[in-house]
């Protein structure tokens, strides 16, 4: 025969059980949960990562690029500074084939040019 006291007992000891497996649904979900939030996060790492060599690629590329740039606009100096220096002989010799000062134009231009 069960006694009151041994009902309460037996209830308290079933709210127990109750809790107990309550926390444990809880606790297993709560696990999945961070489960896949590492799995989320090594993702993401995984992808930064990659994202970082494709960011170092693209500078190297970007530090090329500005070298050939900068090669050009010297080279591109170097042509204008041509140009205007036979531009001036051109000019000097069409207007005074016999000006005393077109060899020296001439030597500049040849300097200027390179040759």
């Amino acid at each position: 025969m069960l006694t009151a006291l041994s009902v309460c007992a037996l209830a308290t000891a079933s709210t127990m059980l109750v809790l107990y497996l309550n926390e444990q649904g809880t606790n297993a979900s709560l696990h999945q949960q961070i489960d896949h939030q590492q799995r989320t996060l090594t993702d993401t790492n995984r992808k930064l990562a990659a994202a970082s060599v494709l960011i170092d690629q693209l500078n190297a590329q970007t530090d090329t690029l500005n070298g050939q740039v900068n090669t050009l606009t010297a080279s591109n100096t170097s042509l204008n500074t041509c140009v205007a220096a036979m531009q001036t002989w051109l000019v000097t010799l069409d207007a005074n084939p016999g000006a005393p000062d077109l060899d020296q134009l001439a030597r500049t231009a040849d300097s200027a040019c390179g040759f």
